[in-house]
């Protein structure tokens, strides 16, 4: 007896009767992490101040060379040392535009038929826009204070060598003036040159050479991080892997990034923005190395402003507005140091 013969499926008729699925909601292709940004949280280092200007009073130098020793028949000199100076920064001010028209608030309101809420997208989108594009200027490496711009960990950190400013205080390398003001030194400003820009290999010997440095100028328990590149990340676990010396730190069990930590208080972190993919305005930022110091930073915002999303408008109401929606996120403050000298940084490390 001859078996029936299954007819052939028809995938047009599938295609014809049959509504494809789609998914609801959006996977981000552009996750990108901030360690720096989220180590300033971590330690409470994330203030509000609504100042016009940013100020701190600091002291430069110690009064140990007014101590006499003396006998009882030598006359006690009067002296004092002036050892006090002070940082000002400028308050900055930034905003990215939530903007959507009237067909996107018609016809995609959130409702069961929408994919995608447009609206809370947007809104989404530049909030972590905002987040994003400020932890790019942490990384910006202007000589000087833009005046717009927000001041960065490297412009704090560079050894200044031509009388430029941070914090309204002039700096010059080469003629040790207020060298209490620039970034750690492996030299100590013993030389007119600085160290910076010379050529290292990364190792743990460089780490633990910088860390010394910058404990010259650190509380007692300061939580050193030092934040390198992938690459650099790289070639430091392959140094380690053999002799399992290093174990998870807290940026990778607290907030999930690539970290780990030796000699038990200091943290080596990954971060993917130092690269020149995702800072192509910066010269080789994958040979950066950043010993930081988050004890002497402060993320200063205006409490009005720190991140603040307005509720977007019709622009119908505004003359020759257009059928359309706009609001901010907004934010006014800036990135502050009250001690470089606790942090470091290296720019040609590979």
């Amino acid at each position: 007896m001859a078996s029936n013969t299954i007819p052939t499926s028809d995938n047009a008729q599938i295609e014809h009767t049959t509504r494809n699925l789609w998914r609801k909601g959006v996977i981000s292709q552009v996750l990108l992490a901030r360690p720096l940004m989220a180590k300033l949280y971590d330690r409470h280092r994330f203030r509000p101040d609504s100042g016009e200007k940013i100020r701190q009073t600091v002291k430069t130098s110690e009064v140990d060379g007014l101590l006499q020793t003396y006998t009882a028949d030598q006359p006690m000199p009067g002296g004092r040392q002036t050892n006090l100076d002070r940082f000002v920064f400028e308050q900055k001010r930034a905003q990215l535009p939530i903007s959507y028209d009237a067909g996107e608030d018609l016809f995609n309101n959130g409702g069961p038929n929408a994919l995608v809420d447009l609206g809370r997208q947007r809104a989404e989108d530049a909030f972590e826009g905002t987040h994003i594009g400020v932890y790019k200027q942490f990384y910006g490496s202007a000589g000087t204070d833009t005046g717009t711009d927000f001041n960065s960990v490297i412009q704090a950190l560079t050894h200044d060598t031509a009388s430029e400013t941070y914090g309204n205080v002039t700096r010059n390398y080469g003629t040790s003036v207020n060298d209490w003001a620039q970034g750690a030194d492996l030299n100590d400003f013993a030389s007119d040159a600085s160290s910076q820009a010379t050529s290292y290999q990364i190792s743990i010997y460089l780490i633990r050479r910088c860390a010394m440095k910058m404990r010259e100028h650190a509380k007692a328990g300061a939580s050193l991080m030092f934040v390198v590149g992938p690459d650099l990340y790289l070639k430091l676990k392959m140094e380690l892997d053999a002799s399992v010396k290093y174990e998870a730190g807290p940026m990778n069990l607290d907030y999930g990034f690539e970290s780990f930590t030796i000699d038990k208080n200091i943290e080596i972190v990954n971060d993917y923005f130092l690269t020149a993919k995702n800072l192509p305005a910066e010269t080789t930022p994958n040979k950066w190395l950043i010993g930081f110091n988050a004890d002497d930073w402060q993320f200063v915002v205006h409490p009005k402003r720190a991140f603040l999303r307005t509720t977007p408008k019709w622009q119908g109401d505004v003359p020759n507005g257009t059928d359309s929606y706009l609001g901010r996120v907004m934010l006014v403050g800036n990135l502050v140091c009250w001690r470089p000298s606790g942090s470091i940084l290296l720019t040609n490390v590979s």
